[in-house]
């Protein structure tokens, strides 16, 4: 038990030691982007930096207003990468922004919108953020015009969406490229079942709703 808890010790020393060391490798990278008139670089790094920072933070629950700031800058390395050939748009509601979310659930579903929906797809992509107090519940909505779920996989999806956890093997989706299921049971793990994802696609487009408890901004944890 002695050495099973000196292990345990030490791999929680080296998961910290990893992401401070890819922070200050990227603001090194950073640094030589600017001395060498490379902003565009120097932002990637600076924006990823702020990633790796804001996910090993300790907090459990964020400001809404905080993790839109987050996909913000990864969106923007998105329409780099993609050469403005998808953009983004937020409507925030005002009234939602210093509400309290679980950190870290949003910019997973916006991943999963562009590399599986809108990178397939040879026109132009869009991708619309929205929030709103409705029904005594804070709602995310994600929309995409990519090439959205084929019927038969959108329905086994939403029929997995109300199950339990416990029903099967979350792995299996994720690596078909369905890691909004683990997002959806983070969801209930932390505020119960009548929260969390539902799916709406088409041949013309895709949404992804998050329904939330309306949670003020305090020292939650």
């Amino acid at each position: 038990m002695e050495i099973l808890k000196k292990e345990t010790q030490l791999y929680a020393y080296q998961s910290q030691i990893n992401p401070h060391f890819l922070y200050n490798m990227l603001q090194c990278m950073r640094g030589i982007s600017l001395m060498n008139g490379m902003d565009q670089i120097a932002r990637i790094c600076t924006n990823m930096a702020d990633l790796f920072r804001y996910s090993i933070k300790g907090e459990n629950y964020v400001r809404l207003n905080d993790e839109i700031a987050i996909v913000d800058k990864y969106l923007y390395m998105i329409s780099v990468r993609f050469q403005n050939r998808i953009t983004y748009t937020f409507q925030i509601d005002e009234a939602t922004k210093s509400l309290m979310i679980p950190k870290m659930i949003l910019q997973p579903i916006v991943e999963n919108s562009i590399f599986h929906g809108l990178e397939q797809i040879s026109e132009k992509g869009r991708l619309y953020i929205s929030t709103k107090c409705a029904n005594n519940a804070l709602i995310i909505s994600v929309k995409d015009n990519g090439i959205g779920f084929k019927p038969e996989q959108l329905k086994e999806l939403n029929h997995l969406l109300i199950q339990t956890s416990d029903n099967f093997d979350i792995a299996h989706y994720e690596k078909k490229g369905i890691g909004i299921i683990n997002i959806h049971n983070k969801i209930r793990l932390y505020e119960g079942n009548n929260y969390g994802l539902s799916i709406y696609s088409n041949c013309e487009e895709t949404e992804v709703i998050m329904k939330l408890k309306i949670i003020n901004n305090t020292k939650k944890k």
